[in-house]
């Protein structure tokens, strides 16, 4: 079972891209600043869509999606959305499992505060994934925050996992890189659970992350790294 998690910076004018690996052979897709209007989100024939649309100002946007043959709703979150916090909770069905994908964006920096209790209020595997725009050593940064150190001692004493190496998600004009999309997923689950970044950006700024998750295999894994070179040009 594989997902792909990507920070897209407007999805309409890269629909050619989900022909191809890693988009074609995934099963779920996990897309931030979408940008995309109501109208819009029929983006292949084989998926359902769940979806948040920015109001109000453009860009933002999540999308989720997951096959025909799976079943999901949206879990209400209770949160107020606004343009420095967006998630999207899905509950999925699928092939016999029973997980949940959070799909977040937070252009400001996520402020663990604010949905930790949340994340943590569920009895099934959760994924969470998204464009955390933090900064921390823990994932190979040399620098941190007051939000990132909070969201590094929440993880620390959660029942989660982070599934990044230090490789780099994003990769500014400047050919400055970063570690800015997290994929996360519950402890109980992460010895079947792999990640790693895609070698091409597919016209965005943000690499896409992959994760598979060997629903049959229980033996632990290491994560598989392939090297991100910036381009300087």
């Amino acid at each position: 079972m594989t997902f792909v998690q990507w920070n897209c910076r407007a999805i309409k004018n890269k629909k050619i891209w989900l022909k191809v690996p890693p988009f074609s052979t995934s099963e779920f897709w996990v897309f931030q600043e979408t940008f995309l209007k109501h109208e819009d989100h029929r983006l292949c024939s084989s998926k359902n869509y769940f979806y948040i649309d920015r109001h109000g100002r453009p860009g933002g946007g999540l999308l989720t999606a997951i096959p025909k043959n799976a079943s999901g709703r949206i879990i209400p979150t209770g949160f107020s959305h606004n343009v420095n916090q967006e998630i999207l909770a899905v509950e999925v069905h699928f092939q016999d499992f029973h997980f949940i994908i959070i799909n977040l964006y937070a252009p400001q920096g996520l402020n663990i505060e604010n949905v930790k209790y949340f994340f943590d209020s569920f009895s099934i595997p959760v994924f969470i994934f998204g464009d955390f725009n933090l900064h921390h050593p823990f994932w190979g940064s040399n620098r941190s925050s007051p939000l990132s150190n909070d969201f590094v001692e929440w993880l620390q004493n959660s029942s989660f996992i982070l599934l990044n190496s230090s490789n780099p998600t994003y990769a500014a004009y400047t050919g400055s890189a970063s570690l800015l999309d997290l994929s996360i997923c519950s402890a109980s689950i992460s010895h079947a659970v792999d990640c790693y970044v895609s070698d091409s950006n597919f016209e965005s700024d943000h690499y896409p992350d992959i994760i598979t998750w060997s629903i049959l295999d229980h033996t632990p894994k290491k994560n598989k790294v392939i090297r991100l070179e910036p381009d300087y040009e």
